[in-house]
């Protein structure tokens, strides 16, 4: 199903109820398409979002906190990323070696 823009910005207007059923339908659905092995940490990841939209007053204010949220991720991946080796090197300094002479048949 295509995202009608319309049609959620005339239910978040006139039939918010409606408009949350929907949305939560959406997002289990969206859930529920992921591989399995991934399903878990989505919902929580889901949870965490629904309990700042309610400890929001407003929201946009709702929108600051998800907002950050994923900052906050983007930073986590950041430092992850910039701790990982530039590029192994090889064992040794790479200037000297023994050399076996092979004797033939």
């Amino acid at each position: 199903m295509a995202f009608d823009f319309d049609t959620w910005a005339h239910l978040a207007k006139h039939d918010k109820d409606e408009f949350e059923r929907r949305r939560q339908a959406a997002v289990e659905q969206l859930i529920a398409s992921a591989p399995p092995a991934s399903q878990r940490r989505l919902r929580g990841l889901q949870f965490r979002i629904d309990m700042e939209r309610r400890r929001a007053v407003t929201p946009l204010g709702a929108c600051v906190r998800i907002s950050e949220m994923m900052w906050d991720s983007v930073f986590e991946l950041h430092d992850a990323l910039n701790g990982l080796p530039k590029k192994p090197s090889p064992s040794g300094d790479g200037t000297s070696a023994i050399i076996l002479q092979l004797r033939e048949p």
